[in-house]
């Protein structure tokens, strides 16, 4: 499995208190496509995931997630085969840091079978679609987004290096 990590800013206080997201993302291929998350607004490519809710495990949510974002039902939920965790500045006053831990799993989707997309607002404004593309095709596009945008989504980033990590 692949461990990498990802700094936002430099000059964190890692030792400190921290608040801590999980998430999943799934890397879906068929053929030589995998399934993506396009949004014209940005530009970008992210793979189809998210937060992991009370409750659930990261089996559940990437189920749920994978249902919301791209309307397709995961037929085969694989190994984890990356997990890359991002440091940034915490949004919570009594805290140092904000660590995102996102595990990447192999799956699977019957392609034939999709319902519709049930986005969360800000997914909706910026038009995020499930596109099958080849993932050197996105992580080309994506190092355009961070190149031309002087603020792309942060997990341009963070897609990019996981695109780069399977090269």
């Amino acid at each position: 499995m692949i461990e990498l990590k990802l700094h936002h800013q430099k000059s964190l206080n890692l030792q400190g208190n921290s608040f801590t997201r999980e998430a999943v993302r799934a890397y879906i291929r068929s053929g030589d496509r995998v399934l993506f998350i396009h949004s014209p607004q940005n530009g970008d490519y992210k793979l189809p995931g998210g937060g992991i809710e009370a409750g659930e495990n990261h089996e559940e949510a990437l189920r749920r997630e994978i249902l919301e974002e791209s309307g397709y039902i995961i037929s085969d939920m694989g190994p984890q085969i990356a997990l890359i965790s991002e440091f940034s500045e915490a949004a919570e006053p009594d805290m140092d840091f904000f660590r995102m831990n996102s595990h990447y799993y192999s799956c699977e989707v019957d392609t034939g079978e999709q319902t519709v997309q049930n986005l969360d607002d800000y997914e909706k404004a910026l038009e995020m679609t499930p596109v099958w593309i080849e993932p050197a095709k996105a992580l080309e596009l994506n190092r355009s987004v961070l190149k031309n945008n002087p603020s792309p989504p942060r997990w341009t980033r963070r897609e990019i290096l996981f695109l780069e990590s399977l090269e």
